[in-house]
């Protein structure tokens, strides 16, 4: 009888572990697609896989990137080897003799239009 309740407590444990273990996750993996967790990057002269490593350690999974950067081939192929959704950003207003007045104004007379790359 004390053997039954020990077995059944081992069972009992482990199907517990299995199925949280299942259950998290898949809350996870539900997150990850309901979620934008992005960076914006212009230029990267450095080996791309070790930012897209350092991008998955993080649950990078949206880039927004120049042109110039998704231009490059090896770019394009590891955003989609890693899953990464990538936005191409095109000023769409920009206004030289402002900035010429004042650099603390520059993020205010640009504005971004992103276009979705699949």
């Amino acid at each position: 009888m004390k053997n039954k309740k020990i077995i059944s407590l081992i069972i009992l444990t482990f199907l517990s572990f299995i199925l949280f273990s299942y259950s998290n996750g898949r809350m996870k993996e539900e997150w990850k697609r309901d979620h934008i967790v992005g960076v914006k990057i212009y230029e990267y002269q450095k080996l791309l896989p070790k930012l897209f490593e350092e991008w998955r350690s993080l649950g990078i999974n949206t880039a927004f990137v120049s042109v110039s950067l998704y231009s490059r081939k090896e770019f394009r192929e590891l955003a989609k080897r890693n899953d990464i959704s990538t936005f191409i950003i095109v000023p769409i207003f920009y206004n030289p003799e402002e900035l010429q007045k004042g650099k603390n104004f520059k993020a205010c007379l640009m504005a971004f239009f992103f276009l979705r790359c699949r």
